[in-house]
């Protein structure tokens, strides 16, 4: 991340970067704060953020599909594909992607509210989970 717009994300950001710099691979929060700046922008910084922990050791499907939300963000759909792929079927690669693309269009506001409505957007490959039996009696 360029050292202006770092400082500039962190003043915004203030409680996240601090939590950052005490905890530099506590890989959630670096996760959580590159997803917060593919939704608001700018997603460069995004990816910026993100790339480097997609590989780290401890990385996992939640960071790699925000690596790829933020290429997808970024206007980078081939690389925002290839990450999905790491973790999803071709078929769920290609629906994440087109979801991505559905949030790029929408305003910073509508695409913060959407993925709050939806905070489990990533996809799972196989069949959707069932939901559990009922107690017995209850209907």
């Amino acid at each position: 991340m360029r050292a202006t717009t770092a400082r500039s994300t962190c003043s915004a950001w203030r409680s996240t970067c601090r939590d950052i710099q005490l905890a530099p691979d506590y890989l959630p929060t670096r996760s959580n704060f590159g997803l917060s700046l593919a939704i608001t922008g700018p997603p460069q910084d995004a990816v910026a953020q993100l790339a480097p922990i997609a590989t780290a050791r401890g990385s996992d499907a939640r960071i790699r599909q925000n690596l790829a939300f933020a290429y997808a963000m970024a206007g980078d759909f081939e690389n925002a594909l290839q990450i999905s792929r790491k973790d999803l079927d071709e078929k769920s690669a290609q629906r994440q992607l087109y979801y991505f693309m559905q949030l790029r269009a929408l305003p910073v506001e509508q695409r913060s509210l959407e993925i709050r409505r939806n905070p489990n957007f990533m996809p799972q490959s196989g069949p959707a989970p069932q939901p559990p039996p009922m107690p017995f009696g209850i209907t």
